[in-house]
């Protein structure tokens, strides 16, 4: 006889996001983006959580506007990957089919919204800048943006990264810095060697999972705010919003960047 299957392990997750104090000195939008949700297939008899962090390039603070970028990316990966997960594919595959759709957007984006053949000139000369075409305007100001996500069904967790950003499982912390030039998939189109650094955990081995865009770099090393993470308002949805508001206005230098984070524990 065979053994009964062991229930998948559940997970709660919750996520927030505030302006770094940088930004707000210089009036710039919060250039971070957050999607987090869990949701049952009936059909699979599974439930799945998923949660992506996403970061715009500052860039030049008078132009720059890669808010619209992460946002835009940050949904359509949660669109893609709720449709791969309904497809059956498996969730150890979904950061490689994954990546050449975003790519594939992204690329669909720039050549309806500004084509390479539209002029579209910056108002006064920028170093570095002075042959960019209005497409390449477009997207290192517009849609330059990291993307960091994970993905479970209650038996593994997929984690994947595309550029700047912190990872924290269990107790362990990575923060990959790619010295201020990240591998943004707007600027990866068509690159035969991109794509998103994957790591691939069974559910049984993790308590606790954090993604967060490298704002939170330097809070995260601290054990105390680490846990907090998990522990502060445990069981409120907004627990990680209040969090990081509270901890802005009490360090706001080491808030000077936007700071957002998506965090996975165990029930």
């Amino acid at each position: 006889m065979d053994e009964p299957k062991k229930p998948d392990i559940a997970f709660t997750v919750r996520g927030g996001s505030r302006q770094g104090v940088r930004h707000v000195r210089l009036n710039q939008n919060n250039q971070d983006a957050l999607v987090f949700q869990t949701i049952s297939v009936p059909q699979f008899g599974k439930t799945y959580s998923i949660g992506l962090v996403s970061d715009g390039c500052s860039g030049h603070p008078g132009f720059s506007h890669s808010e619209v970028g992460a946002h835009l990316m940050s949904l359509y990966a949660y669109r893609r990957i709720q449709e791969l997960i309904c497809s059956r594919v498996a969730i150890e595959s979904i950061p490689l089919v994954l990546y050449p759709s975003l790519t594939e957007f992204l690329l669909d984006i720039m050549t309806k919204v500004m084509p390479s053949h539209i002029v579209w000139n910056y108002p006064l000369k920028l170093k570095d800048r002075e042959s960019w075409n209005g497409q390449t305007r477009f997207r290192y100001d517009y849609l330059s943006a990291t993307l960091l996500g994970f993905v479970s069904d209650g038996e593994t967790i997929v984690v994947f990264s595309a550029g700047d950003g912190v990872i924290l499982v269990n107790d362990n912390l990575t923060i990959i810095d790619q010295n201020d030039h990240p591998d943004y998939p707007s600027i990866s189109v068509n690159k035969p060697i991109s794509g998103f650094s994957v790591s691939v955990y069974k559910t049984a081995d993790i308590s606790r999972l954090a993604i967060a865009t490298d704002g939170l770099g330097e809070l995260l090393r601290n054990q105390e705010f680490r846990s907090e993470l998990f522990e502060f308002q445990r069981g409120k949805t907004l627990g990680l919003q209040t969090l990081l508001s509270v901890t802005s206005n009490k360090q706001p230098e080491l808030m000077g960047d936007d700071c957002t984070v998506v965090a996975l524990e165990k029930a």
